[in-house]
């Protein structure tokens, strides 16, 4: 029992330690640059399991166009469609929208900022079901 539970403590601690550096790596993209874009497609997919907010765009930056289809970075999806009917009901065809763009890498981009907000405690859930586990099995 001491093996797995060791092994489960320290898979938890990577899967916390996974989500800060994501979580960390979403929060960059406050500091990125904003430009207009349009919307050019908006539905809700579904994967006979999960659905999906599909939102596109078109944007210029420096002078070149580029399409972009990525809503919000880390985002969770569900298996029922009212979270991503009411994401794409968000961005009509044919909006304005602002499009926040990867400066180092243009080709990068989000329409909101900083990774979907039900990402960490989803994170930390994970996490600390490991770790816990693992513990209760080092202490029997």
């Amino acid at each position: 029992m001491g093996f797995l539970g060791g092994f489960l403590v320290v898979i938890g601690a990577a899967i916390g330690g996974v989500g800060a550096f994501l979580w960390s790596r979403a929060r960059e993209q406050f500091g990125w640059d904003a430009v207009e874009g349009t919307i050019s497609a908006a539905a809700v997919d579904f994967d006979w399991e999960d659905y999906r907010p599909r939102v596109e765009y078109t944007y210029v930056y420096r002078g070149r166009t580029f399409r972009g289809a990525r809503l919000r970075s880390l985002a969770l999806s569900v298996n029922w469609s009212g979270p991503a009917r009411r994401a794409v009901a968000k961005y009509p065809v044919g909006s304005a929208v602002t499009v926040f763009v990867n400066p180092k890498y243009p080709l990068e981009s989000v329409l909101e900022r900083g990774g979907d907000p039900k990402f960490i405690p989803f994170m930390l859930f994970f996490s600390a079901l490991f770790a816990v586990s693992g513990f209760a099995l080092l202490l029997r």
